[in-house]
Protein backbone atom coordinates (compact mmCIF):
# COMPACT_ATOMS: atom_id res chain seq x y z
CA UNK A 1 0.00 0.00 0.00
CA UNK A 2 2.69 2.82 0.97
CA UNK A 3 4.44 1.93 -2.65
CA UNK A 4 0.99 3.23 -3.95
CA UNK A 5 0.80 6.58 -1.68
CA UNK A 6 -1.40 4.71 0.67
CA UNK A 7 -0.10 5.48 4.51
CA UNK A 8 -3.47 5.44 6.17
CA UNK A 9 -4.04 2.77 8.94
CA UNK A 10 -6.30 -0.31 8.42
CA UNK A 11 -9.32 1.50 10.54
CA UNK A 12 -9.42 3.87 7.49
CA UNK A 13 -9.28 1.57 4.40
CA UNK A 14 -11.79 -0.31 6.08
CA UNK A 15 -14.19 2.63 6.91
CA UNK A 16 -13.44 3.99 3.15
CA UNK A 17 -14.56 0.04 2.03
CA UNK A 18 -17.64 -0.26 4.24
CA UNK A 19 -20.06 1.77 1.70
CA UNK A 20 -19.32 -0.71 -1.05
CA UNK A 21 -21.87 -3.47 0.28
CA UNK A 22 -23.49 -6.06 -2.13
CA UNK A 23 -27.30 -6.26 -2.18
CA UNK A 24 -29.66 -9.26 -2.80
CA UNK A 25 -33.53 -9.05 -2.95
CA UNK A 26 -35.19 -12.74 -3.16
CA UNK A 27 -38.72 -12.24 -4.92
CA UNK A 28 -41.15 -15.47 -4.45
CA UNK A 29 -42.07 -16.94 -8.24
CA UNK A 30 -45.31 -18.29 -8.85
CA UNK A 31 -44.15 -21.58 -9.59
CA UNK A 32 -42.98 -21.55 -5.85
CA UNK A 33 -39.36 -21.00 -6.24
CA UNK A 34 -37.76 -18.26 -5.24
CA UNK A 35 -35.14 -15.44 -7.70
CA UNK A 36 -32.71 -14.09 -5.98
CA UNK A 37 -31.11 -11.09 -7.38
CA UNK A 38 -27.80 -9.65 -5.97
CA UNK A 39 -25.83 -6.30 -7.15
CA UNK A 40 -22.63 -4.98 -6.14
CA UNK A 41 -22.20 -1.26 -5.54
CA UNK A 42 -19.85 0.34 -7.95
CA UNK A 43 -16.61 1.51 -5.85
CA UNK A 44 -15.86 5.09 -5.83
CA UNK A 45 -12.59 6.93 -6.80
CA UNK A 46 -11.06 6.21 -3.26
CA UNK A 47 -12.38 2.74 -3.16
CA UNK A 48 -10.81 1.96 -6.53
CA UNK A 49 -7.42 3.06 -5.63
CA UNK A 50 -7.44 1.04 -2.50
CA UNK A 51 -8.17 -2.07 -4.70
CA UNK A 52 -5.35 -1.18 -7.52
CA UNK A 53 -2.73 -0.49 -4.65
CA UNK A 54 -3.80 -4.08 -3.17
CA UNK A 55 -3.59 -5.17 -6.61
CA UNK A 56 -6.63 -7.38 -6.56
CA UNK A 57 -9.74 -6.99 -8.68
CA UNK A 58 -12.68 -4.54 -6.89
CA UNK A 59 -15.88 -6.58 -7.03
CA UNK A 60 -18.04 -6.69 -10.60
CA UNK A 61 -20.92 -4.45 -10.85
CA UNK A 62 -23.14 -6.66 -12.13
CA UNK A 63 -26.43 -8.17 -11.64
CA UNK A 64 -26.61 -11.92 -10.47
CA UNK A 65 -29.79 -13.95 -10.99
CA UNK A 66 -30.28 -17.30 -9.36
CA UNK A 67 -33.05 -19.30 -9.47
CA UNK A 68 -33.61 -21.39 -6.35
Amino acid sequence: MKSFGHHDSWTTLRNALRPLQRTTTTFARADGQALHLRKTADPDGVQAEIYHAMQIPPPPPNVRRTVV
